[in-house]
């Protein structure tokens, strides 16, 4: 099953979600949308419709809420990713 919120986010959105979750991170972004280009477009957005009709489930967090929770894992948990 694909599982995603049924939206691409723009690197700029991710990067300030990124900020909210991490005190003191800076990210800058800068244009152009590389390695897309006219020939290699990007995927579509993952949704989880049929996930959804046959289980139940739907996502719980949206952009913010799920880079916070997992910034979150990641300082409780340095052990497990190497940080």
């Amino acid at each position: 099953y694909p599982v995603g919120s049924g939206r691409n986010y723009t690197t700029v959105e991710v990067a300030r979600a990124v900020e909210k979750a991490v005190p003191g991170a800076e990210i800058a972004v800068g244009p152009g949308s590389l390695p897309w280009t006219e020939t290699t477009v990007m995927r579509g957005p993952l949704a989880c419709d049929r996930m959804a009709d046959e289980l139940g489930f739907r996502p719980a967090h949206d952009l913010d809420a799920g880079v916070a929770a997992f910034a979150e894992w990641m300082r409780a948990n340095p052990e497990r990713w190497g940080g």
